[in-house]
C-alpha cells in the first residue's frame, strides 16, 4: 500500500520503493520465501506489479529509477512466477519509454519521453540483457510461443533503433562524461567533419551494449 501512487505522496512511495530494493538484494532465498508464503507471492504477483506499473509513468526520475531496480530485483527474485508480469514490464515500462514515432509534418523522430528517462530505461534493459541465458529463454518463452509477443524481436529491434547515431537523441552529459570527454577529445582523430554523421551519445553507446550482451547470450548457447 506504501507503493500505491494513487494513495501516497512521492516522498512515501520513494520510501517504499527503497526499502522493497533493500529487502529484495539482502533476502538469500526471495524464491523460497515466496513458495513457502503464498499469501506474499500473490502480493509480488499482483499488488506490487500493479502499483510498479503506476510509478513507473512517474516523471519523477527518483521514482522512475527505484521503480525499474525493484522490477529487476524481482526478476531476479521469482523469475519463474513471473512469466506474464515480465512480458508486461519490459513491454509497457522498458519499451515504451524508449518507443518513438515520425512526425508527419518535420518528418523527424518524436520520443515518447525525455532523453533522462530514455537513459534509466536503457540502463535496466541493458541488465536484463546481461543476465546469463536470459535472452535465449525470452526467445523459447515468448517468441515461440503463440499466446505471447514477440518479445525477444522487439527488444533487440529497439535496442538496434536507439543504437543508431540518430536514435538516441540530445543527452546532456553528466560531469563525469564532461570529463572523459575532455580527456579523450585528442584521440578522437576519426570524428568527421561538422555536418558528417553524428557522434555517439550516452543512449547509442548503451543500446550498442545491449545489442552486445544479447549476442554473447546467443553465443554462449552454441
Amino acid at each position: 500500500a506504501l507503493a500505491d501512487p494513487l494513495r501516497q505522496d512521492n516522498s512515501i512511495c520513494i520510501l517504499a520503493l527503497t526499502l522493497l530494493n533493500i529487502a529484495l538484494e539482502t533476502m538469500s532465498d526471495v524464491d523460497a520465501l515466496s513458495v513457502q508464503f503464498p499469501r506474499l507471492l500473490s502480493v509480488m504477483q499482483n499488488d506490487l506489479c500493479r502499483n510498479l506499473l503506476r510509478l513507473s509513468t512517474s516523471q519523477d526520475l527518483s521514482i522512475l529509477g527505484l521503480t525499474l531496480r525493484v522490477i529487476f530485483n524481482l526478476f531476479n527474485g521469482i523469475k519463474d512466477h513471473l512469466k506474464v508480469q515480465l512480458e508486461v514490464f519490459i513491454t509497457s515500462v522498458h519499451l515504451r519509454i524508449l518507443s518513438s514515432s515520425i512526425s508527419p509534418q518535420t518528418r523527424e523522430r518524436v520520443w515518447s519521453s525525455s532523453p533522462e528517462q530514455r537513459e534509466l530505461a536503457l540502463e535496466s534493459l541493458v541488465e536484463f540483457c546481461r543476465e546469463n541465458m536470459l535472452m535465449t529463454d525470452i526467445y523459447l518463452n515468448y517468441d515461440c510461443d503463440i499466446k505471447c509477443t514477440n518479445l525477444f524481436e522487439t527488444i533487440c529491434t529497439t535496442l538496434a533503433s536507439v543504437a543508431s547515431p540518430d536514435g538516441g537523441g540530445t543527452v546532456k552529459a553528466s560531469n563525469n562524461e564532461k570529463n572523459n570527454a575532455d580527456e579523450t577529445s585528442e584521440d578522437e582523430d576519426s570524428e568527421m567533419d561538422a555536418g558528417s554523421r553524428p557522434r555517439l551519445n550516452i543512449l547509442n553507446r548503451l543500446a550498442l551494449e545491449g545489442i552486445i550482451a544479447v549476442i554473447d547470450s546467443i553465443s554462449r548457447r552454441c
